[in-house]
């Protein structure tokens, strides 16, 4: 059973790494530096013989009794299940994640759990407390083998490799998310950056332009020799632009400029009136409260 295993191919997608970080990223900043309760969740995707690609993932709610019992909410499993199943009719439970650094004897209790969904669970733990010195993914996979110790059957884990896969749309959003999230301390969005990108260059368009305007006209006025190569390459750049009808383009442009300032006009609109309903609201609930302390609170 145990060779068969280590032949497996384990890729696990983007997506799961980025919804397990999301899901302790959440609970770390609702609770504080300590995070009080486990986090654990299903790991969803497809399996062809040997070969096993983790897709997806979701949350998993669950009980923990004062003696630390672990009860999972079966309900919302099989649920979420045939939800996810109706959508992806090859995809199935392959395991279930936690957040944590060492194992424990809970999670050996939870993996058991996961058994009765699938013969051969596999377990994903990330791990949260990295350093800027980390160079590895935090990140291990397990699955369970029976070892006879003492003479009795024991369950344990065994620490098996995976690798990292993507396809082509996974890798669109990876790159999209790395170029937008690189500056955490900026909330620039990318339309206002291509604008700003956009404007430098015709603003450095433009000072070159002025620089072959003013060597022209020194050149006309005889301050500066006549450079024929330099001439020749002007006239080049000149030849090169495009010929056009200047009325037809200039009222193709009044059109587009024109549809701005509505397109501008409207946002505006849309802003005021959002404003004036948000303060219709507000009124409103003034006008009922007669305690001021709740007026106070609400605004």
């Amino acid at each position: 059973m145990s060779s068969n295993r280590s032949r497996r191919h384990i890729g696990v997608h983007p997506l799961v790494l980025v919804n397990v970080s999301d899901h302790f990223t959440r609970d770390h900043l609702g609770l504080g530096d300590t995070v009080k309760n486990k986090l654990i969740g299903v790991l969803f995707g497809c399996q062809t013989g040997q070969s096993i690609h983790v897709y997806d993932s979701f949350e998993l709610p669950f009980k923990q009794g004062e003696s630390g019992t672990f009860k999972m909410n079966e309900e919302f499993l099989r649920k979420k299940l045939e939800l996810l199943t109706a959508v992806f009719p090859t995809y199935e439970l392959l395991g279930w994640y936690a957040v944590g650094q060492e194992l424990s004897e809970e999670d050996m209790f939870i993996h058991r759990e996961f058994g009765r969904f699938n013969e051969s669970p596999l377990f994903l733990m990330l791990d949260p407390n990295i350093t800027p010195e980390t160079k590895e993914l935090p990140v291990k996979m397990f699955e369970s083998i029976t070892q006879v110790i003492n003479d009795v059957p024991a369950m344990t884990f065994v620490d098996i490799e995976f690798s990292i896969e993507t396809v082509e749309p996974e890798r669109i959003t990876v790159d999209h998310i790395v170029k937008d999230g690189g500056d955490t301390g900026s909330r620039v969005s990318p339309l206002v950056r291509n604008l700003g990108e956009l404007q430098n260059s015709v603003s450095m368009l433009t000072k070159r332009v002025r620089c072959l305007e003013k060597y022209l006209r020194l050149v006309k006025a005889g301050e500066i020799p006549v450079d024929h190569v330099l001439l020749r390459e002007i006239s080049g750049i000149c030849n090169t632009l495009p010929l056009h009808n200047s009325q037809a383009f200039d009222d193709e442009f009044q059109k587009e400029y024109n549809d701005t300032l509505l397109i501008r006009h409207l946002a505006t609109l849309t802003k005021g009136v959002a404003a004036t309903l948000t303060l219709q609201k507000d009124l409103k609930f003034c006008s009922s409260q007669s305690d001021p302390d709740s007026v106070m609170k609400h605004l």
